[in-house]
């Protein structure tokens, strides 16, 4: 699974989009995948629910204060790509 952040350099009160794409050890993409599979931390602001299509999962990240953003995901409770270890 990877995972992309809409941007990682924000100001109290802005939004981006954090997108996790599903995929088996093989690299394929896991069109079952579910909000309950995914679990997060976000550093500088909260992460809302994710809802997922086709193996793509989507959350809205919400700044609480102004900096640099990180997002730590898991996918069945593993680290996800690009998420911080």
């Amino acid at each position: 699974s990877r995972l992309a952040l809409g941007a990682t350099t924000l100001a109290a009160g802005e939004q981006t989009t954090v997108t996790v794409v599903a995929r088996d050890a093989e690299g394929n993409v896991v069109p079952t995948a579910a909000p309950g599979d995914l679990g997060g931390t976000a550093s500088i602001g909260t992460l809302g629910a994710f809802s997922c299509t086709n193996g793509t999962c989507t959350a809205t990240y919400t700044a609480t204060t102004t900096g640099t953003a990180s997002i730590g995901t898991t996918m069945g409770g593993q680290p996800v790509a690009s998420s911080p270890a």
